[in-house]
């Protein structure tokens, strides 16, 4: 319907209408990698409490091959951010099979992510609400040095 760069053209027009730097935020946010409502909003609330910019839909791999693509990730701190909707998890999940399965799967994927020496860092639509603790604990793992998470010295 409109590009990233439609929004921005008309926004620049709209100089003194009230809501308009708001608006120009939530324009540069916007990104065809969100994969639900969850990812976006998430955004936003990360932008709003100061977490720096993410990429998006990073693919892992291991010695088995792929491991998956992750909602958000920060390189310089080893960080994975994975919002979970409920529908992945519920009867009318969209892979159609048994929540059982869904979770289980879900577990062994960050299981082996871990492995990879990365932090994962999980939220809901209720800490999208009320985000104060969430912020603050992704907060605290996003400005961590990699070093710091695993207790080693010197880089890696």
């Amino acid at each position: 319907m409109a590009t990233a760069e439609d929004l921005a053209i008309v926004l620049s027009t709209m100089n003194r209408l009230r809501g308009v730097s708001r608006a120009r935020v939530c324009a540069s946010l916007a990104t065809g990698e969100s994969e639900s409502p969850g990812e976006s909003w998430s955004a936003v609330v990360m932008h709003e409490g100061g977490i720096p910019r993410p990429e998006r839909q990073h693919v892992f791999v291991d010695e088995e091959g792929f491991i998956g693509r992750t909602d958000f990730w920060w390189p310089c701190s080893r960080v994975v951010g994975e919002f979970d909707g409920r529908v992945k998890y519920g009867r009318a999940n969209p892979s159609g099979r048994p929540p059982e399965e869904v979770l289980w799967g879900e577990k062994l994927r960050e299981d082996r992510l871990r492995a990879t020496g990365v932090r994962v860092v999980r939220w809901t639509t209720a800490d999208l609400r009320r985000p104060t603790a969430w912020l603050q604990r992704l907060r605290r793992d996003v400005h961590r040095s990699p070093d710091r998470l695993t207790g080693m010295s010197g880089s890696r």
